[in-house]
């Protein structure tokens, strides 16, 4: 069913997506999905989208845009987010993600139960994340947070027909192009990227930066996957458009 389509069938979807012909940006859309999300009975929500969740089998950290989020959550999430497994679990195949669930699982790694711990003591401990799952790899995904430790069926299935409906408006409108979310590359990071840019080879690079050529290569990878790109020349080019480098 198409978003068109879907906000007929839902009223109380066609009184959202009469307000999100309001929004002007993507700010406001967000700010439309968190008037929403609190309808529902969530106090937090969050959007993000990455054009493919992994690199040479390495999970790729998606960019997040929240809304109603606990102060400064993010400012060490780059360091757990690659290993989130809420969003692990968005390629399972359900139609949502309760994270209570999640957090029962016993086959959970190591760096998995470090970012849940972390969520859990920035005071993120309960959601629901709802995957969008597109062609080529390519993921979006919503959630709600909660301060109950799980949502009536009624709250997930609205969030999920919500989370579908707000990506495809924000798609359809063009507004992914205006969200340039904070990327934490590390100043390494951002270093190593500059010399690329440059025309630096790994090698290069090491020699400027007394370092070894295989931890060049390991903090590329690192900034390649933190900023969703395909590669160095594709990191280099959309750190140059986030006006990082």
């Amino acid at each position: 069913m198409g978003a068109d389509n879907l906000a007929v069938a839902r009223p109380w979807l066609k009184r959202v997506a009469e307000r999100l012909e309001q929004a002007h940006d993507f700010d406001d859309a967000m700010d439309v999905l968190l008037d929403a999300a609190h309808e529902m009975g969530f106090q937090g929500v969050d959007y993000s989208y990455v054009l493919a969740t992994r690199i040479d089998g390495a999970w790729v950290a998606p960019p997040v845009a929240s809304r109603a989020f606990p102060s400064g959550w993010e400012r060490q999430w780059h360091r757990y987010s690659a290993d989130d497994p809420y969003y692990h679990a968005c390629l399972e195949g359900r139609p949502w993600v309760d994270w209570s669930e999640v957090q029962a699982r016993r086959d959970l790694t190591r760096r998995q139960r470090k970012a849940i711990a972390y969520l859990k003591d920035v005071g993120l401990s309960t959601g629901i994340t709802v995957p969008i799952r597109l062609n080529g790899g390519r993921l979006a995904f919503v959630t709600g947070v909660q301060p109950s430790s799980s949502a009536p069926d009624i709250a997930a299935d609205r969030l999920l027909a919500m989370a579908h409906y707000f990506h495809g408006f924000v798609q359809q409108q063009h507004l992914l192009r205006e969200w340039q979310p904070t990327v934490p590359l590390t100043p390494r990071e951002l270093e190593c990227l500059a010399l690329a840019a440059r025309g630096h080879t790994a090698l290069a690079s090491a020699a400027r930066l007394h370092r070894s050529a295989e931890t060049v290569r390991l903090h590329l990878k690192h900034a390649i996957a933190k900023l969703g790109a395909h590669n160095v020349t594709h990191a280099v080019a959309k750190a140059t458009r986030l006006e990082l480098i």
